[in-house]
């Protein structure tokens, strides 16, 4: 079985690439930095693991035609796509340029929909599966994060559409809520939220959704204070929504970061 992650450099990416790899799983690595890549394929390697390294930045288009050239090329069968990437972009939204907005555009959104559309004809050819990493901030907007809430929603409607024009062909669609995981990303928020439930390590939810990729689910959530939120906010959105503007102040200088 042959898999592409994106964002697999770090964090949650590198992980499931990681527990992937164990059960049989030839995975494509796809990153910024060529450094990380050969730093998750020498673990992939150590326990018998197959792993091809591509760097690449894909919120750049021809980036993205390039790497849909390079892999089917040397693995024309691809079952699995899993869209991890994103750059956790968060402040007030007039301190941004519009070239900073873009790239978060681009790199969160626009990416996944033209990977999913450049591999989809592989993917229906397999009667694979693609997969998305969303967010709570999906589901509940955020302050000081509009930018970023926005573009994950987007991703989450983009992937719910999509299961109506591929289901019958045999591509099953999965969207993944990981739990607030410690990561390089979101290390730098988490020292200005004002919740204090503890984070979620990178390893054992790369391991998790790896289990649930190759189990066949369809949606992946896990009972943590993230689901707890979204929960509290589907049943009581103006409690929630007045709790985070009073604590609004805590994210308020945060600057992104990207995996």
């Amino acid at each position: 079985m042959n898999t592409i992650i994106t964002g697999a450099g770090t964090g949650i990416g590198a992980a499931a690439a990681y527990h992937l790899a164990t059960r049989g799983v030839h995975v494509a690595l796809v990153g910024r930095r060529s450094s990380m890549l050969e730093t998750v394929a020498e673990r992939i390697q150590s326990v018998n693991g197959s792993a091809s390294l591509y760097p690449a930045d894909i919120s750049l288009l021809q980036n993205r035609h390039d790497l849909h050239t390079q892999i089917v090329a040397k693995q024309p069968d691809i079952h699995m796509l899993l869209h991890n990437a994103a750059q956790l972009s968060a402040g007030q939204l007039d301190n941004f340029t519009i070239g900073e907005i873009q790239n978060v555009i681009d790199t969160n959104l626009t990416a996944a929909i033209d990977l999913t559309r450049l591999f989809l004809p592989q993917i229906i050819q397999s009667r694979g599966v693609i997969a998305f990493v969303l967010s709570n901030a999906s589901v509940v907007p955020m302050p000081y994060m509009a930018l970023y809430g926005a573009t994950k929603a987007g991703l989450q409607v983009f992937a719910r559409s999509l299961r109506y024009e591929v289901g019958h062909l045999g591509v099953r669609v999965t969207l993944i809520y990981p739990p607030d995981t410690l990561t390089p990303m979101t290390a730098p928020l988490r020292q200005h939220s004002p919740f204090s439930y503890p984070l979620a390590n990178a390893d054992q939810v790369g391991r998790w959704i790896a289990e649930g990729l190759l189990t066949g689910r369809t949606h992946l959530h896990t009972w943590d204070g993230a689901w707890w939120l979204r929960a509290a906010y589907h049943l009581a959105p103006a409690l929630v929504e007045t709790l985070l503007r009073r604590n609004r102040h805590y994210f308020a200088n945060f600057s992104g970061e990207r995996e």
